[in-house]
């Protein structure tokens, strides 16, 4: 039986009877039904819906004709991977309602940092493919599995929250905010992990950073309505 993989510039998350696409090449979301990946999720691996009730399914040759133009799909294992959804820890914490830390000193060092972020992370969207932007994120990580001074990253942040408004607001701006604070957080040498998620009915695509079970740039009750889909 012939095998199929991701493409490796896709991610997928199942919420409800809805799967969720993420083709980050071309920066956009896809819906589908689960009935319409069940005849063939099975040839699939790693596939984050149980398809055992669809197991005696024949494929639907369609449906696979028009993954794999669609680019969603390959046959080749070499430029494809399983489709194992994005698993995080669900967050407990909140650097936003931490109201017990002390407000950090912003020295002109964080503010230099603090603009260069911003004109870098200007530069990504406007010039940079999504797809190039999560890649030269990735290539900063210089340890990814270091794990940083909760105190220090907790202040780091609460300098950018403080300085953020005097340039740009974070409503309805999660995209580049978080890419702003992953840039300035990475010139201390601290990497987070960037969230990608969604939510159905209506959609909507989030994101925001996270360190083990502490959001670091969103409220609780906010996240957690949201299922990841990619991680950074």
């Amino acid at each position: 039986m012939q095998r199929y993989f991701l493409a490796r510039h896709v991610f997928v998350c199942a919420i409800g009877s809805d799967v969720i696409v993420l083709d980050l090449r071309k920066d956009k979301y896809l819906s589908f039904p689960r009935e319409f990946w069940d005849p063939i999720a099975r040839l699939i691996g790693g596939w984050p819906i149980d398809t055992e009730d669809s197991s005696r399914d024949e494929p639907d040759e369609s449906a696979l004709a028009q993954l794999l133009e669609l680019g969603l799909l390959t046959v080749d294992d070499e430029q494809g991977k399983d489709a194992s959804p994005a698993t995080i820890a669900t967050p407990l914490e909140s650097f936003l309602e931490d109201f017990r830390a002390k407000r950090p000193t912003i020295r002109a060092g964080h503010v230099f940092v603090f603009l260069y972020a911003i004109l870098t992370s200007l530069a990504k969207m406007r010039f940079q493919s999504m797809e190039g932007i999560v890649r030269s994120t990735r290539r900063r990580r210089r340890d990814p599995d270091a794990m940083p001074d909760l105190s220090t990253l907790r202040d780091l942040t609460e300098i950018f929250r403080r300085l953020r408004p005097l340039l740009f607001t974070s409503k309805n701006h999660c995209l580049f905010e978080s890419l702003t604070l992953a840039r300035f957080l990475s010139h201390y040498r601290m990497h987070p992990t960037w969230v990608f998620a969604v939510r159905t009915a209506p959609f909507i695509a989030h994101c925001w950073l996270q360190q083990g079970e502490i959001a670091c740039n969103d409220k609780l009750d906010h996240i957690r309505r949201y299922t990841p889909i990619m991680l950074v």
